[in-house]
C-alpha cells in the first residue's frame, strides 16, 4: 500500500495535523508549511510542497465572496473538508488565482438531503428527469423550460436557477406515464416525494401555491394538446 511504501521511503505521516500557512522566504520562495497537531504548532521545512487543496464548496463565506448572495444556504453535494484553506494559504502568500471563480457545477439537489454529501447515498440525490416533467416553484409557478435541450447540457445550471427561486425551492412535477422514463435516483429510500390523485391535492402536500400551481398545470396542458 501507499502507507506501507512511505514507510519503507522513511516518509513520516502526521494524522490529525492541519497546515495553517505556508512559509516562505523574503523572495517568495515556499520553504516549509506552519501545521498545528496534537503535540501544539510546528514548521515543517520542505524543498517542496504541495497543496492538495480541493475546492472551496463547503466554505459559506468564500461561496458568498465568489459566487454571490444566498450561497451560504446552498446544499453541498460533496465533502465538508473542502474549505478553501489550502487555497487561501497559497493566496496569503501572493500565488495567482486561476480560473473562473464566480461560476459553479449546481445541480438540482433532494429537499431532504443533508447539508453535505453522504457518501452511502453518493449521487442519488441530484434529480435529473426533469426533461419528462414541469418544475413549478413554491408560487406554483415555472421558471426554465424543462425541455430546452438534453439533459446533460442543462442539469449543470439549473440547481443555479432554484437557488434564486422563493425559499430556494423548486419542485419537479411527473405524471404516471412517465414513471418507467425516470433514474433511478428517484427510487432511493431517502427521496423526498409526494403523491396525489389531483392538482389541488398535491399542491396542499408541496405547501405551494396551489392556485397558481393548478393554473400553470392547466395552461401547459392546454398549451401542448393536439387539437386537430
Amino acid at each position: 500500500s501507499l502507507i506501507e511504501q512511505a514507510g519503507r521511503e522513511g516518509i513520516e505521516i502526521r494524522y490529525a495535523t492541519k497546515a495553517i500557512r505556508l512559509i516562505a522566504d523574503r523572495m517568495g520562495v515556499v520553504t516549509g508549511v506552519e501545521v498545528r497537531g496534537p503535540e501544539g504548532p510546528d514548521e515543517i521545512e520542505a524543498g517542496a510542497v504541495v497543496l492538495g487543496a480541493g475546492g472551496f464548496q463547503a466554505n459559506t463565506e468564500m461561496r458568498c465572496r465568489y459566487l454571490g448572495p444566498d450561497w451560504e444556504l446552498a446544499k453541498v453535494r460533496g465533502t465538508p473538508y473542502n474549505t478553501g484553506e489550502g487555497i487561501q494559504m497559497a493566496l496569503d502568500i501572493g500565488a495567482q488565482s486561476f480560473g473562473h471563480w464566480s461560476s459553479s457545477h449546481t445541480v438540482q439537489w433532494d429537499l431532504g438531503a443533508p447539508p453535505f454529501g453522504d457518501r452511502k447515498v453518493g449521487e442519488s440525490y441530484q434529480k435529473h428527469s426533469y426533461p419528462f416533467g414541469l418544475i413549478v416553484n413554491v408560487n406554483g409557478e415555472r421558471f426554465v423550460d424543462e425541455g430546452a435541450d438534453f439533459r446533460n447540457y442543462t442539469y449543470a445550471e439549473y440547481g443555479r436557477r432554484v437557488l434564486k427561486q422563493p425559499k430556494r425551492i423548486a419542485w419537479q412535477i411527473f405524471d404516471q406515464k412517465c414513471l418507467s422514463l425516470m433514474r433511478d435516483e428517484y427510487r432511493i429510500r431517502e427521496v423526498t416525494k409526494c403523491q396525489a390523485d389531483t392538482m389541488e391535492e398535491l399542491g396542499r402536500q408541496m405547501e405551494i401555491d396551489v392556485d397558481a400551481f393548478v393554473k400553470t398545470i392547466e395552461e401547459y396542458n392546454a398549451a401542448v394538446q393536439d387539437t386537430a
